[in-house]
């Protein structure tokens, strides 16, 4: 993670968090430069993008403030819920997971260079079916980097892996990257999610990060076409 977005990553979660409410005014840049020892055009990098996402605004002569929207409309804009898992976004809900695989393997090119780690480096593969209420909600394959996670056990993959990694192992996730695309259901979409052949499954692949800007996953999850939304602020 660069700089720029380290600081537009720690912006966004004051305003996730009400630290900034809507029409809240940011401080200024070379206040901000100062709170992240950054250069004054790293910062104007990062709030560009937070302008480019619909969170924040700049009006001419007076600053930059925070956007007047609903508290559910900065969360979607946030993302925090694509990284927050299906224990804390169906809270209240019967959550389960299946096992489906769970090993130590090396790290092929493609996964070493979105973990950021060296190839044939170890990880642990995490193969798994999640239910929601009884009923298979989404599949996921999981890679996580072992020189993060040494002790990570086969119960700790059955349970909720975001809490595993905040509340046991104390590290802060920050933000994650989304790809949504639509693909054709492969034989474990149509046996667990019920999708027909002529169905489509939405795939959402993610790199995650922590606060100290290493990558703890790489992930692909395959949804329902009918019960996964994808949530976007187009700017002009």
């Amino acid at each position: 993670m660069t700089k720029y977005e380290e600081i537009a990553a720690c912006i966004k979660q004051k305003i996730a968090d009400g630290e900034y409410k809507g029409n809240d005014q940011l401080p200024f840049e070379k206040d901000l430069c100062e709170m992240f020892s950054a250069s004054k055009m790293t910062v104007k990098k990062a709030l560009d993008s937070l302008v480019s996402e619909g969170l924040i605004v700049k009006r001419r002569g007076s600053g930059t403030f925070v956007k007047d929207i609903s508290k559910n409309q900065i969360e979607d804009l946030v993302i925090k819920n694509q990284f927050a898992g299906l224990t804390h976004t169906m809270a209240g809900h019967n959550i389960k997971s299946k096992l489906l695989d769970f090993k130590i393997i090396n790290a092929d090119k493609l996964i070493a260079e979105n973990l950021k780690i060296n190839k044939d480096d170890f990880v642990c593969f995490i193969h798994r079916v999640r239910y929601v209420d009884e009923k298979a909600t989404v599949i996921e394959k999981t890679y996580m980097p072992l020189y993060l996670f040494p002790t990570i056990k086969k119960s700790d993959a059955e349970g909720s892996i975001y809490s595993y990694i905040e509340e046991d192992l104390k590290y802060k996730i920050q933000s994650s990257h989304s790809t949504v695309r639509a693909r054709k259901p492969e034989s474990l979409d149509m046996e667990y999610l019920g999708l027909q052949s002529d169905e489509p499954v939405l795939e959402v692949e993610r790199i995650g990060y922590l606060d100290n800007g290493k990558v703890y996953e790489y992930s692909f999850s395959r949804h329902r076409y009918d019960s996964h939304e994808f949530k976007a602020i187009i700017i002009r």
